[in-house]
């Protein structure tokens, strides 16, 4: 999906695009050949299996990470993507609606055209891009730092033992 946006995003925009992916798996040659197929072989760089810090390194360069899931849990990615500033577009499914709706673009599941089209309003749009950037790094600051999660534990215990001294 998100070869295919990219490429869609590449047709629509004055501006190219490239798209990184790091990691490795048996559908490596098929997305190699989907990339070559759509044209958009020089703007896809696979860079295989990374480690963490690399990875890490990758969020602080690049302007704009897509996740386009079909379903996720809670994804520590997407808030990694968040809290190193990077404008974000993700599928419209709930574990992203919910918690990313004000900081993030969305897209519908399974939908390039639509994918490719957010894409291009970011990178055709710097101001857009970093004021969602900003936003998003705010969200991961006030909400998904370690402390914050600790008091969020925190307030969840006592409220679990506040409802058992009160059964009792």
């Amino acid at each position: 999906m998100l070869i295919k946006g990219l490429g869609n995003a590449n047709e629509r925009s004055e501006q190219r695009l490239d798209l990184v992916i790091a990691g490795d798996g048996p559908d490596r040659a098929e997305l190699e050949a989907l990339s070559d197929r759509l044209g958009v072989r020089e703007q896809v760089h696979f860079l295989g299996m990374v480690d963490r810090f690399t990875v890490y390194q990758l969020l602080t360069r690049i302007d704009i990470y897509a996740m386009p899931s079909r379903w996720e849990g809670f994804a520590s990615a997407a808030v990694e993507a968040l809290g190193a500033g990077n404008a974000c577009v993700f599928s419209d499914i709930d574990p992203f609606l919910l918690p990313y709706k004000n900081v993030s673009l969305f897209h519908r599941v399974d939908d390039a055209d639509d994918l490719g089209d957010r894409l291009v309003e970011l990178v055709e749009n710097p101001d857009l891009r970093d004021q969602y950037a900003r936003r998003g790094r705010r969200l991961v600051e006030d909400k998904y730092t370690l402390e914050a999660v600790a008091g969020q534990y925190v307030t969840l215990y006592d409220d679990i033992l506040e409802g058992e001294r009160t059964s009792d």
